[in-house]
């Protein structure tokens, strides 16, 4: 990884072509000045999410009908 000035460490990543399209899809979504700014983004919410998962809570996402518990397979495995 290389630093940049101002900007931290660059990083290469090998995204299919679906990937950058998906991130390209979720940066106008989100409205994100870059695919960087939009990966950071995610990094976050996966970071906060992780954590807490971590200590017990659950994610939910409230909707008219009801509340539903929010299931991350990958995290749940990793939090076991």
């Amino acid at each position: 990884m290389a630093e940049t000035k101002n900007q931290g460490k660059k990083l290469q990543l090998n995204l299919t072509d679906e990937d950058i399209t998906d991130l390209d899809l979720l940066q106008r979504k989100i409205k994100a000045p870059s695919r960087s700014q939009t990966i950071r983004y995610a990094l976050r919410l996966l970071q906060w999410a992780a954590d807490e998962i971590g200590k017990g809570n659950k994610i939910c996402l409230e909707r008219p009908e009801g509340v539903r518990e929010v299931l991350i397979p990958f995290l749940k495995q990793r939090q076991k």
